[in-house]
């Protein structure tokens, strides 16, 4: 949890303007001086800053890179991070907001912004994070404007993720430094030089169009993220502008509404992509305990995903599950029956629990599975050996001497399969 930034307030352009504010003194016109009395009338004082006092957008210089740090480094580290993606160097996973977050990976909340989809998402959001960002870290600081930027990524990327689904990008700090800015420039009008009304304008158009975009499948955008960024971002710019009373009341709805997003996000059910996602990532690291936990759940949620039940086979079979091996491998192939892949893991899981059968003496259960694998494959030259093998420790040879000769048949250069033959009373052999 950060802390909740309080700024002090803006001093208004009357304020400045008196040097005293409301304390200025006029002297008492004597009695019936009425000429006293209109000489001494305050002059009245202009309320708007002159356009020469209005605050311009920093330029991107080297110069103001270094004079703003931290939105610079924000800057360089979404583009390196993004880019590392997009070239297939890094997959970015360990960046994603996801639930892991609330089983203690806390970063993610906050690192999942600097990833981008594509090359016009990272360039649309850097250029306003610079307009709007470089402009508030001069005139606050930068490590008032790193715990504004921390601020409005970790409760917009939590909203989004609590009534919607995880996403990438610095929108939704985009939209908090909207938001704050919007504040500002109501009581403080030198900020209409970053934000002008054709600014405010395109921001709430592309809000609006985002949202119908959304909404007719066109183009999935995180407006949660969006809309819980300018919602803190205002709430944070009456905190810098209000007077005494009002700036207590907004911080606590400030530190309110962040922690009811935080709440959004973690009282949320983990989806089955989510969970399979973190399975496959644990299923890579080899933490295959784990891996197996989030299959299954990611199945009890979503029970029709083939290749989640391919994976839950994979990682049974490497804790030594074999049977529930062979029935997520017969689920993955029944639902993909075209999938070859899918099928051969299933037989060959199938065969392998057969023969462990049958090494603990469980020999006609081991018949019974080899029978049902050459159903499925009659080609299976192993099949037709180790059935074969059953058969004669069961003293059954005649058909020990047919799963042979099968066997042989089908591999006639695999000579472990002629000395089984062989290996057969001689009685048996001339039966054939």
């Amino acid at each position: 949890m950060i802390g909740i930034l309080c700024c002090q307030p803006m001093c208004s352009a009357r304020n400045r303007f008196q040097g005293k504010g409301e304390s200025t003194m006029f002297p008492h016109p004597p009695p019936g001086d009425s000429n006293f009395e209109k000489s001494q009338t305050p002059p009245q004082i202009e309320t708007r800053s002159p356009s020469s006092d209005r605050q311009k957008p920093i330029p991107f210089t080297f110069d103001s890179l270094v004079r703003c740090p931290v939105t610079s480094l924000v800057c360089f580290a979404a583009i390196v991070t993004s880019s590392l993606v997009w070239l297939g160097r890094w997959d970015g996973e360990p960046m994603y907001t996801d639930f892991r977050v609330w089983e203690g990976q806390l970063w993610r909340l906050a690192t999942a912004a600097l990833l981008h989809v594509n090359f016009f998402h990272l360039a649309f959001n850097l250029y306003w994070l610079w307009i709007f960002g470089a402009t508030l870290e001069r005139a606050f600081g930068s490590l008032k404007i790193l715990g504004v930027y921390l601020l409005f990524d970790i409760g917009s990327s939590a909203a989004e993720y609590g009534l919607s689904s995880p996403g990438i990008g610095l929108s939704g700090v985009g939209y908090g430094l909207f938001g704050c800015l919007c504040v500002l420039r109501w009581k403080d009008s030198k900020f209409e030089g970053v934000l002008n009304r054709q600014i405010v304008k395109l921001f709430l158009g592309w809000f609006v169009f985002c949202w119908v975009a959304t909404q007719a499948g066109i183009w999935n955008v995180g407006n949660e993220a969006h809309a819980a960024g300018a919602i803190l971002g205002g709430l944070l710019g009456a905190v810098m502008v209000a007077g005494a009373w009002w700036r207590w009341l907004a911080t606590g709805g400030l530190a309110v509404t962040f922690l009811v997003f935080l709440v959004a996000g973690y009282v949320k059910s983990p989806s089955s992509e989510e969970l399979a996602f973190a399975a496959y990532h644990d299923l890579e690291a080899d933490r295959n305990e784990q891996a197996v936990r989030r299959y299954e759940a990611a199945l009890a949620r979503n029970p029709t995903d083939a290749d989640s039940w391919f994976n839950l086979g994979f990682v049974r079979q490497r804790t030594g599950q074999v049977e529930g091996a062979v029935d997520a491998f017969q689920r993955a192939s029944k639902m993909r029956p075209y999938d070859q892949t899918f099928r051969r893991s299933w037989l060959d899981a199938k065969l392998s629990w057969a023969t462990d059968q049958q090494m603990n003496g469980h020999v006609e259960d081991a018949v019974t599975l080899y029978r049902e694998v050459l159903a499925e494959d009659k080609d299976s030259a192993f099949g037709w050996y180790n059935l074969g093998t059953a058969y004669a420790a069961l003293n059954r040879l005649t058909e020990a001497r047919d799963a042979f000769q099968t066997a042989s048949r089908l591999k006639p250069d695999e000579k472990q399969f002629h000395d089984a033959l062989e290996s057969l009373p001689p009685g048996v052999l001339e039966n054939k």
